[in-house]
């Protein structure tokens, strides 16, 4: 129903103004609609209730696979240190989110997100910077940074790149 209603819209004013489909980055609207954290979320909980290294990595952004010459080993470090069999799991948006724009037409998004693992041992937190969409290096898209945390504030593993806090643009 909602695609039938955007269609229309979008036939609409192609048909009143022709020229204003080519400011619209469609591409960076679909990232916008699949890979947002209410869909990312899910996988990340998914991966680590598994101890799926490899699926985990595979949700990571371009500049963690570059910059940990030994990224399988610190997910493995990661999923090691929640101990106890996982119970339960929830997630929600946290720490808030960035939508950067340059006069170019770049454009970022980012969101904090919290996933909250509940063991047979104890509870933990699960910290991310998720980078839902780019318009300019779709490699970057995914986990910018990790972190494991237990409920009185202490790190046990964080996997974090200088350049993969903050939305950036080179050049």
């Amino acid at each position: 129903m909602f695609d039938r209603i955007i269609t229309g819209l979008l036939a609409f004013f192609l048909f009143i103004l022709p020229g204003w489909l080519g400011l619209i980055d469609l591409d960076y609207l679909h990232l916008q609609r699949t890979n947002n954290t209410n869909i990312a979320a899910p996988k990340i909980i998914r991966a680590i209730e598994a101890q799926d290294i490899a699926a985990l990595e595979a949700l990571m952004s371009q500049t963690l696979r570059d910059d940990f010459e030994d990224l399988s080993d610190r997910i493995g470090e990661m999923m090691d240190a929640i101990e106890g069999e996982i119970i339960s799991s929830r997630w929600e948006q946290r720490g808030g989110s960035s939508n950067i724009s340059r006069g170019d037409g770049r454009r970022i998004i980012q969101a904090g997100v919290c996933l909250y693992f509940t063991t047979s041992a104890g509870s933990y937190d699960v910290m991310i910077w998720w980078e839902t969409a780019n318009n300019f290096a779709p490699e970057e898209l995914g986990i910018r940074n990790i972190g494991l945390g237990d409920p009185n504030g202490n790190v046990l593993v964080i996997i974090s790149s200088p350049r993969g806090m903050r939305p950036h643009f080179d050049n």
